[in-house]
């Protein structure tokens, strides 16, 4: 069995089980499996390391289900909390920790990682941007800030028929004109690299000749620059405020979802990707094979519910 120095942090690769439905199917996978496979070849060739290495598996990620972008490693990292992420709830009201319960993966071992030495992850692009320039592989400079909110516009229902323009409320309207007001920040230019999306859009009573009573819809915003981030939000903001006025009947309420600020990675890597690579940048030594890694039952291994 291999040992190492106990003070040895390791070195955490891998990435997230969960997809964003038709984003990509080896969205997250490729890294799980890529520093599976990595930690396989070390043992059969015999090769030890300067520091272990670990693979990290995370799950809800994307935050597609529970609503909380990075959720396993925000509370792997201590940054949210494990009760905060237990009592999330998907669209129909089921609980994460729940979920976790009932598919056999709210398992003993503790959440929180050790600080590792260094993390590293492969994956997929999830846009067109290496193809654009026909390139195969990039090395990602930082993690764009992230900004999640959840607005209700709240209208009032009505007979498509019957009821005169300038008497309605119309919540579909309200929630039409906040998209085209976002389109309008981006273009605008007056925000960075600002990119806005409403990926979520329903209104209610949701029937072909009623004037929609309510209309709920997400808005993620993205930034690479935290200030001009937060110029953004206030513009939305303002916007929302503006929109609630000039129409009599309307009402509107945000919910956070969830915010991050950009982080940018380590430069010493991207230095390296610039260089060809050569043999002197490795240090290994054959040995006994290491020890197989054993998967961790807990929230950060376990596969979305």
């Amino acid at each position: 069995m291999l040992e190492f120095p106990e003070q040895a942090q390791s070195v955490l690769t891998g990435s997230h089980i969960d997809s964003v439905a038709a984003a990509g199917a080896f969205d997250g996978c490729l890294g799980v499996l890529g520093g599976i496979e990595v930690v396989r070849t070390l043992n059969e060739r015999g090769i030890t390391t300067r520091r272990p290495i670990e693979v990290g598996i995370f799950t809800e990620e994307e935050g597609v289900r529970f609503g909380t972008d990075m959720l396993g490693s925000a509370v792997a990292a201590g940054r949210l909390t494990l009760e905060y992420a237990h009592a999330l709830t998907d669209r129909e009201g089921l609980t994460l920790g729940g979920e976790l319960a009932r598919t056999g993966f709210d398992g003993p071992v503790d959440v929180r990682l050790t600080p590792p030495h260094a993390y590293v992850e492969c994956h997929i692009e999830q846009g067109p941007v290496l193809a654009e320039n026909d390139v195969e592989i990039g090395v990602v400079t930082g993690v764009q800030g992230i900004s999640w909110q959840a607005i209700t516009v709240h209208g009032r229902a009505a007979h498509a028929g019957t009821t005169p323009t300038h008497l309605r409320a119309d919540a579909g309207l309200a929630a039409a004109q906040i998209i085209v007001q976002l389109r309008a920040l981006v273009d605008s230019g007056d925000y960075g690299d600002l990119r806005a999306t409403v990926g979520h859009l329903i209104v209610h009573p949701d029937l072909t000749n009623i004037v929609p009573a309510r209309a709920e819809l997400t808005v993620d915003l993205r930034n690479p620059d935290d200030t001009q981030m937060a110029r953004a939000e206030e513009a939305l903001a303002a916007s929302l405020s503006e929109l609630e006025d000039s129409q009599p009947g309307l009402s509107l309420t945000v919910r956070r979802m969830a915010k991050t600020a950009y982080v940018a990675f380590d430069d010493g890597v991207q230095r390296s990707s610039r260089r060809p690579p050569t043999t002197t940048a490795w240090s290994t030594s054959p040995c006994s094979p290491a020890p197989a890694t054993t998967p961790r039952r807990s929230p950060r291994s376990a596969p979305p519910p």
